[in-house]
């Protein structure tokens, strides 16, 4: 799927290709009381916004990892620097 097809779909068809071959990130944030949840798709990235009802006002997807930046202070990479720190 690419990311012009991903968009020329109704909104339906896009949350169920969301949930069958998105992988869901574990990242969010907030623009204006709505939530809006990050997945990755194969070479692009789309964005749920999602009310306090459960609603899904809009989905967005993108291709620039600059667009990325908001969710960065989210990524835990602890792991990764306790493998870097092992002597």
């Amino acid at each position: 799927m690419t990311l012009h097809h991903f968009k020329n779909l109704d909104s339906s068809s896009k949350l169920s290709y969301l949930e069958h071959y998105g992988v869901f990130l574990d990242l969010s944030r907030y623009y204006k009381n709505v939530e809006v949840v990050l997945y990755s798709l194969k070479n692009f990235y789309v964005e749920v916004f999602v009310t306090p009802y459960q609603e899904i006002l809009n989905i967005k997807c993108f291709k620039s990892t600059q667009k990325l930046d908001i969710y960065l202070p989210q990524v835990d990479i602890t792991e990764i620097e306790n493998l870097l720190l092992i002597p």
